[in-house]
């Protein structure tokens, strides 16, 4: 069931906020002060109370009932996907940006991100952002500035180019279709992939605004993202991206799969992909690949996890990591 705090939507608002809230009552109001305090100012704020147990409700009913621009609904927890979805059914906003219950904007995000894509005309803008961890920031690199097609956009996900979370995004509302809000609930990470994905898959446009630190987001122990899942799990996320994507990027699918299971392989050294039905798909389309591949070595490593080719791969992923920042820096555009 769910119940919200009554009060007249705004009509015609330029952006609709959508916060989904669990048990994060300790950064919360940090989190809705980021937002009042924009400095585009005609937003509307959706609190999404996913059932938490802590005092989040309470926080999210005392700012709605200061500002009018605050809307709340409380849920029993259904996980945020769920959440998004009810906050895209009620947002008056022609645009759509997902923030975190512990992550927070700085003031001239929104206005920043509002005026660059309907100057550039797009369905969706991607900003930069720093990831907090306690004390310590790093910042997030894009590695296009300006505009691109949806196909593009895609491939920038499969590949490295763009996050594949869906905060740090302004999205056009009209592009949110059944697929995009019913990602299947067994999907409890990466699911922002496969968002994207439908999103994508509806926008002319988008557009990554290289300069634009526009989200500030928390890493702490203990949040969804940290999560590790069985296998079982990952195989039903590698089915639906599969379905979710045309032939046009098998090679950019496989290499994803492969890719995430090295990731997910170094954190969980029990999970053994090789049992995956997508790992035997993956060797054989990625075949033509040069033994000292970054391709191939992740393969072999997967089946052999030595110490050996442990560190040609994670020497592999240091050179990737490398590369973001010079490249930003040699690159005046980005």
């Amino acid at each position: 069931s769910v119940f919200y705090m009554e009060k007249k939507y705004m009509n015609l608002t330029k952006v609709s906020v959508i916060v989904p809230v669990y048990n994060v009552a300790s950064f919360l109001s940090a989190c809705i002060d980021s937002l009042l305090g924009q400095t585009l100012s005609d937003i509307q704020i959706i609190l999404i109370n996913d059932g938490s147990k802590d005092n989040s409700g309470s926080i999210c009913d005392e700012y709605a009932n200061k500002d009018s621009r605050v809307v709340v609904f409380h849920k029993k927890n259904e996980g945020v996907t769920k959440a998004r979805a009810l906050g895209v059914k009620y947002a008056t906003g022609e645009w759509v940006m997902f923030v975190d219950g512990d992550d927070t904007l700085p003031s001239d995000a929104l206005y920043r991100l509002y005026y660059k894509v309907n100057d550039n005309s797009c369905d969706i803008i991607q900003g930069c952002w720093f990831n907090f961890y306690g004390t310590y920031k790093r910042k997030g690199y894009l590695l296009r500035n300006g505009k691109m097609t949806g196909k593009e956009f895609i491939h920038q996900l499969l590949c490295g180019g763009a996050p594949v979370g869906i905060l740090g995004k302004m999205i056009r509302k009209n592009l949110f279709d059944q697929d995009a809000m019913s990602i299947p609930s067994e999907i409890t990470n990466n699911e922002d992939l496969l968002m994207n994905i439908y999103l994508a898959k509806k926008a002319k446009h988008v557009y990554f605004d290289a300069k634009g630190l526009i989200y500030n987001y928390s890493i702490r122990e203990g949040s969804v993202s940290k999560r590790r899942l069985n296998l079982k799990k990952w195989d039903l996320l590698f089915s639906e991206l599969r379905r979710s994507l045309s032939c046009d990027f098998d090679i950019d699918f496989y290499k994803y799969v492969i890719y995430m299971m090295v990731r997910l392989r170094f954190k969980d050294p029990e999970i053994d992909f090789t049992k995956s039905s997508f790992f035997d798909l993956c060797r054989i389309n990625l075949h033509s690949y040069g033994v000292l591949s970054r391709v191939n070595i992740s393969i072999q490593y997967l089946i052999r996890p030595n110490q050996i080719n442990y560190n040609i791969v994670k020497f592999y992923i240091l050179i990737a990591k490398l590369k973001r920042p010079l490249i930003c820096l040699v690159n005046s555009n980005l």
